[in-house]
């Protein structure tokens, strides 16, 4: 007997192990028959699993848990029984913003509290010249790379929406929502990004002993 799923996903690398199963035949050897559907964003996900359009999602970890919890307005018990990606997040901001971070930075950019303090530095500069404040993005509301994003920012002593505007830009739009970013790079793709790596903004990885994954202290999102 075959039981057939509707499996929504993004098309992001960490999606690969749900298209390998479909297209290599290993789902069908286990009596599974997979028909995957390309979303636009994290929420489309979320929503269609909530109504029971799709029978299993790939999505963000944090979405699932803020789901069960019914925080940000939606309400759906999610059970998450595999974990397709750990860690690889980080912070990436344009040239022209790193270039100015490293003039303000006092001391090394690889130690996070400098790279925080040149930001926090260049926050007040921006306010006191009457320029808008600083934007920053994340692919969800409720996802890791928001919560490190607020780890970030704590250490200059910045609040997520209140000295930096905050946005949810989807993944397929990353790329086009930063200006001035090297157009070679993939969405999410700030791992790589030598400038991000370079100012300390890398996420904190497994490798990095006594360090939280996420900011206990942030927040819950006021957007979804």
């Amino acid at each position: 007997m075959t039981l057939h799923l509707r499996v929504g996903f993004m098309p992001l690398v960490d999606c690969a192990l749900v298209v390998l199963a479909k297209d290599e035949g290993f789902a069908e050897a286990e009596g599974l028959n997979l028909e995957l559907v390309r979303e636009v964003s994290w929420s489309n996900l979320r929503d269609k699993l909530n109504i029971r359009l799709f029978d299993a999602a790939h999505m963000l970890g944090p979405a699932a848990i803020a789901a069960t919890l019914g925080v940000g307005g939606v309400r759906a018990p999610m059970a998450v029984p595999l974990a397709l990606n750990l860690d690889g997040a980080a912070i990436t901001v344009t040239l022209r913003r790193y270039e100015e971070l490293a003039r303000l930075a006092e001391g090394d950019m690889a130690d996070t509290a400098v790279s925080a303090r040149a930001l926090a530095a260049l926050v007040a500069r921006r306010k006191a010249s009457g320029l808008p404040p600083l934007t920053l993005a994340a692919v969800f509301g409720f996802s890791s790379h928001t919560y490190l994003l607020c780890e970030w920012l704590a250490k200059a002593g910045l609040s997520l929406g209140t000295d930096i505007r905050f946005e949810v830009v989807p993944p397929p739009q990353t790329v086009e929502a930063r200006p001035g970013m090297p157009r070679r790079l993939p969405p999410e793709s700030a791992r790589w990004s030598t400038p991000a790596r370079t100012c300390g903004a890398t996420a904190p990885t497994r490798s990095s002993p006594g360090r939280p994954t996420t900011w206990s202290g942030a927040p819950p999102p006021s957007r979804s």
